[in-house]
């Protein structure tokens, strides 16, 4: 009984704050990476973090998510590809014995070949792109739940782009259907088992409405032909990448809502498979 009062006063004695983190997904160099921070902040001091942040009492949601972000790294996003996905309020995300802290995490894509100089500041002092598969198999351990949000995050955009054309939004305004594929090969943990190129290639090309438009321009490679360059297509436009597809681009096999941690690169491209013809 002593227990319990103790515990319900602690409780009042912690006063609620509202906090913003933000996950950045791009892909390079073919893998998927997610934009950290390494924190100033004495608490939790030096520990690798999500860009993020308290709320200001004026402020909305939309606003401290997009200025934590800038604060932090230097990076200004469209704030229409800024989409908040979920909320964390365990008792005991946050160790802090003063407060308790409720966080709204968003979700952002930067396109890559298109990577803004970073620029750390506030509570940050450095900012960097980390590989996603570090998280997930603990080599890069996170401040608070961050390797758990950044997870959500991942499996979020992974069923999205099965149904939607997500994808289009990772790539540069000028990409080869070899960039596309990419994206999903990187999300979906493929990188040693990539999709077969002539399905992928045959799908593409069958969408309606098409997500691809092609350009009369073609990317000079190191062997072979020059490949053919598109732009997404009108209707992704004017629709947006997650509106949802007639059919699946590609398939991958269903898998558990949840991904436990710690799981590797290896054991997640184990339960995908290609696309049958």
């Amino acid at each position: 009984m002593a227990d319990s009062v103790a515990k319900r006063a602690r409780a009042r004695s912690r006063r609620l704050v509202v906090a913003v983190d933000v996950v950045v997904l791009t892909v390079r160099e073919g893998e998927l990476d997610v934009l950290l921070i390494r924190r100033l902040a004495r608490h939790r001091k030096g520990e690798w973090a999500l860009p993020g942040g308290f709320v200001g009492v004026e402020e909305s949601l939309d606003d401290a998510a997009l200025r934590e972000l800038h604060e932090e790294t230097g990076l200004d996003l469209d704030p229409t590809h800024v989409e908040q996905f979920r909320a964390y309020g365990d008792p005991g995300r946050d160790d802090r014995k003063d407060r308790r802290v409720i966080t709204v995490a968003y979700l952002a894509i930067q396109p890559f070949h298109t990577f803004p100089e970073l620029s750390a500041g506030t509570d940050a002092e450095t900012a960097t792109w980390a590989a996603v598969d570090e998280i997930i198999d603990g080599r890069r351990p996170l401040a608070f739940d961050h390797a758990q949000i950044v997870k959500d995050a991942v499996e979020r955009v992974g069923t999205q782009l099965e149904y939607t054309a997500l994808a289009t939004a990772f790539v540069p305004e000028r990409f080869t259907e070899a960039d596309l594929r990419t994206v999903y090969e990187a999300v979906w943990g493929l990188r040693d088992e990539p999709l077969d190129a002539p399905n992928f290639h045959r799908s593409l090309h069958t969408l309606k409405p098409p997500i691809i438009e092609p350009l009369l321009q073609r990317r000079a490679g190191v062997r072979g032909r020059p490949a053919s360059l598109y732009s997404a297509s009108r209707w992704v436009d004017e629709e947006g990448p997650l509106m949802r597809l007639e059919r699946p681009l590609a398939k991958r096999p269903r898998v558990d809502e949840q991904l436990e941690l710690p799981e590797t690169q290896a054991s997640r491209a184990a339960k995908y498979k290609r696309r049958p013809n």
